[in-house]
C-alpha cells in the first residue's frame, strides 16, 4: 500500500495543487484511512523582493472513494501561496508530502519503506507586475436634492497595470453606509463605469459619497491611497428659505471620512489596509454690517466754501437738530436729498480643514468650495415715508472677494442738479415731497454659494428733517 506524489502545480492565482496516485492492493477506505482523511503538507519558501516561508497543510477527505483501487489518482488543493506585493521576480521552492509520514492521523502504508517516497519537490518562478487599482471619480447627479428626492450615483474605476484583474471588489458608500457592492473584471488600462445607483436623500445636510476599489486589500496594490474617491451630495431644506433673523447667520454640519489607519500583517509582513472612519464637524458664518451716510455731518461755512458743501448744504440746520435729538447728523437729511449706503460682509468657513491624516494620503478630501456672497446677492430694499416698499437695488462689490471681508456700495449713477451741475455718485435719493420723519432701507445678503444658503440682513434708518428747498446759507440769513 503506497501513496506516491506525482506533480505539484502552482496556478496563475498562486493556488498550490498536489497530485498523487495509489499503488497496491485495492482496499476499503474506512479500514485503513483515518476518518479525518489523508494529511498532506507543503513547506513553501519564497525568495524575492519580499521573502518568507509558509506551511500549507490540509486533510484530504472529500474525494476518497469507498474502495481505493490500484493506480487511482487524486488531486488536492493545499492552499494559496502568499507571494510578496512588491513587483519583481520571485523564486518559490516547495517541499511537499502526500500522506505526511509525521502526522498522527496518516493513512496506513505497507511496508514501512513505502513512507519514504511520499516527498515531492518543485521550483517555480513568478513575475509580480505592478498593479494599481484606481478609483478615478464619483459623481452625484444632481449634487443638491430636497428631502426624499433621489440622486443618481455613478463612478469610474481603472486598473492601471499591464494585466487584466478579475473579480475586483468595488464598493460605494454614503456616509460609510454601503449602497452598492459587487465584483467586476477590470481590463488593463481601461476605465470602467460603476452604477448607476439611486440614493434617496432623507436627512438634511452634506453627505459624503465614496467609491472604493479593493477595499479589503485582496490585490497587491502598489498605491492604496488612490483606491478611494469622494464627492458630496447635499440635502437642502424644502425651497431654501430666504427668511432672515439678523446680521449674523451660521450653519454647522458633520462629515464622515474613510482613511487607512494602519495595516494587518501576516507572518511574511504582507500588508492589508485597515480602513477606519472619523466624523468631524464643520461650520460657516456670515456676518454683515451696514451704514448710511447723508454727508450732512460735514459742517458748511459760507465764508469759506469747499467742494463738500455741495453734498452737505443742509448741515447748517441738521447738525444742531441732530445734536438736540441725540441723532447722528450723517443719518439725517432733507427731503429730496440722497444718502450713501455701505455694506460690509464677512464670510468664514473651516471646510475641509479637519480631514483625517492617515496612511497613503488618506482620507481624501471631498472637494468643492463654499464661498461668501457673490455679485448680485447683496441687495437693498427701499421704503417710503409710509413704510411702503418702493424698489430693490443691487449693490456693487467695491473691494474684497468672495471669502473673507468684502465691501458693497450702491451702483454709480449720473445725475444733474438744479444749477446744471452733473455728478456721478453712489446714492439713493429721497422724495422731495416727503414729510419729516423716519424712512428705512433694509439690506439682505444671500450667500447661495455657502453650504447652508446663509441669509443675513440689517435695517438702517434715515431721518427726514425739512426740505431741500430750505438748504442755502442765504435762506438762513434771510430768516
Amino acid at each position: 500500500m503506497d501513496y506516491i506524489p506525482t506533480k505539484l502545480t502552482l496556478t496563475e492565482g498562486h493556488q498550490l495543487w498536489l497530485k498523487w496516485k495509489y499503488t497496491g492492493e485495492d482496499f476499503k477506505a474506512g479500514e485503513f484511512i483515518d476518518g479525518k482523511g489523508i494529511p498532506n503538507i507543503a513547506n513553501v519558501t519564497v525568495k524575492g523582493p519580499d521573502s518568507g516561508k509558509q506551511k500549507l497543510e490540509q486533510m484530504f477527505n472529500s474525494g476518497i472513494p469507498e474502495v481505493v483501487k490500484n493506480g487511482q489518482e487524486f488531486n488536492h488543493y493545499l492552499g494559496k501561496v502568499d507571494i510578496g506585493e512588491t513587483p519583481g521576480t520571485y523564486k518559490i521552492s516547495i517541499d511537499a508530502f502526500v500522506n505526511n509520514p509525521n502526522h498522527p492521523s496518516r493513512a496506513l502504508e505497507v511496508p514501512d519503506e513505502a513512507y519514504r517516497n511520499n516527498e515531492i519537490k518543485a521550483d517555480f518562478t513568478i513575475q509580480v507586475v505592478p498593479i494599481d487599482l484606481i478609483a478615478q471619480s464619483i459623481t452625484a447627479t444632481p449634487s443638491q436634492v430636497e428631502p426624499n428626492e433621489t440622486a443618481t450615483i455613478t463612478a469610474k474605476v481603472k486598473n492601471n497595470s499591464v494585466e487584466d484583474q478579475q473579480q475586483v471588489l468595488i464598493r460605494i458608500t454614503a456616509d460609510n453606509e454601503t449602497i452598492y457592492e459587487g465584483r467586476k473584471d477590470m481590463p488593463a488600462n481601461k476605465p470602467i463605469s460603476v452604477g448607476p445607483v439611486n440614493w434617496k436623500g432623507r436627512e438634511i445636510g452634506l453627505h459624503n459619497m465614496t467609491v472604493q476599489v479593493d477595499p479589503t486589500g485582496e490585490f497587491p496594490d502598489v498605491d492604496r491611497g488612490n483606491n478611494i474617491a469622494s464627492t458630496a451630495c447635499t440635502v437642502k431644506k424644502d425651497g431654501a428659505s430666504s427668511s432672515c433673523s439678523g446680521p449674523n447667520s451660521q450653519s454647522k454640519w458633520t462629515v464622515t471620512y474613510q482613511y487607512i489607519s494602519g495595516y494587518y500583517k501576516n507572518n511574511r509582513g504582507r500588508r492589508r489596509p485597515i480602513w477606519s472612519t472619523k466624523t468631524v464637524e464643520y461650520q460657516e458664518h456670515l456676518n454683515i454690517s451696514s451704514t448710511v451716510n447723508t454727508k450732512q455731518g460735514i459742517a458748511t461755512d459760507k465764508d469759506h466754501p469747499k467742494e463738500s458743501d455741495r453734498e452737505s448744504r443742509g448741515s447748517w440746520a441738521i447738525i444742531p437738530y441732530a445734536k438736540q435729538n441725540n441723532l447722528n447728523a450723517n443719518e439725517v437729511t432733507r427731503a429730496g436729498y440722497g444718502y450713501e449706503l455701505k455694506v460690509v460682509t464677512n464670510y468664514f468657513t473651516d471646510w475641509e480643514t479637519k480631514v483625517p491624516k492617515g496612511y497613503e494620503g488618506t482620507a481624501k478630501p471631498i472637494g468643492g468650495t463654499f464661498i461668501g456672497p457673490k455679485p448680485g446677492e447683496v441687495i437693498a430694499k427701499i421704503y417710503d415715508r409710509e413704510g411702503h416698499y418702493l424698489n430693490t437695488v443691487t449693490l456693487d462689490r467695491t473691494s474684497g472677494g468672495n471669502t473673507g471681508k468684502a465691501v458693497w456700495e450702491l451702483p454709480k449713477k449720473e445725475g444733474t442738479f438744479l444749477d446744471g451741475t452733473k455728478v456721478i455718485e453712489r446714492k439713493i435719493y429721497t422724495d422731495k415731497d416727503w414729510s419729516d420723519g423716519d424712512v428705512f432701507v433694509k439690506v439682505y445678503v444671500t450667500a447661495e454659494g455657502s453650504k447652508g444658503n446663509l441669509v443675513s440682513c440689517t435695517t438702517n434708518k434715515i431721518r427726514i428733517f425739512g426740505s431741500m428747498f430750505e438748504d442755502t446759507q442765504n435762506v438762513r440769513t434771510r430768516n
